[in-house]
């Protein structure tokens, strides 16, 4: 079996990264969408990119943005990869010229999972839930059953669960975990075109 690929994401102070860095993870995501609680500003994140010091790759976090936001960000830290979780268009997120995984957020039985088909350039698909107007980190997961007929697709399924995790691991190829306030969760996720 493959190596799993593993994310931290929503690193917000240097003691968080210092303890990343001695786990075996491939990734740490920085948010920089102020509509989340982990939301860190281009000082914060440059000294956090400056501990990691090319230990790990860096992945920006981004929800509907303007261009010009992002662009600054590219322009000041070395990110291996972006992650739009808004509403951001193909157009916007192929304009960057970097690979991006492209946010769905399901919100009921009957998604219409045909929009994965507009993304074609997107590196991956994170599925995630979302329950009225917030988007992830609900702590709920929807039917994974609605996407048994992707599962060949580069898609990225949320799970909270660790069983959950355990069923869906021949699923899996890449797990992420977000951090909480005071320890590292069993918040999951799952890529299968991620490796």
């Amino acid at each position: 079996m493959e190596k799993t690929t593993v994310k931290f994401c929503g690193f917000t102070n240097t003691d968080d990264i210092q303890y990343a860095l001695d786990c075996d993870i491939d990734y740490i995501g920085l948010i920089f969408t102020e509509k989340s609680p982990r939301c860190i500003s281009i000082n914060q994140a440059e000294k956090l990119c400056q501990l990691c010091d090319g230990k790990k790759k860096i992945v920006g976090v981004f929800m509907d943005q303007p261009k010009k936001f992002v662009d600054n960000i590219i322009d000041n830290l070395n990110l291996s990869f972006l992650q739009f979780h808004g509403n951001e268009p193909y157009d916007y997120c192929n304009s960057f010229n970097q690979k991006y995984t492209k946010t769905l957020h399901i919100n009921n039985p009957a998604y219409e999972f045909n929009i994965i088909n507009k993304y074609h350039d997107a590196y991956a698909f994170l599925l995630d839930t979302s329950i009225g107007n917030i988007k992830g980190g609900t702590g709920k997961t929807f039917d994974w059953s609605l996407i048994n007929k992707y599962k060949n697709k580069q898609t990225l399924v949320n799970c909270w669960s660790k069983i959950s995790i355990k069923e869906n691991l021949s699923f899996a190829k890449c797990v992420f975990c977000f951090k909480s306030r005071n320890n590292i969760h069993s918040r999951s996720n799952f890529f299968p075109k991620f490796l």
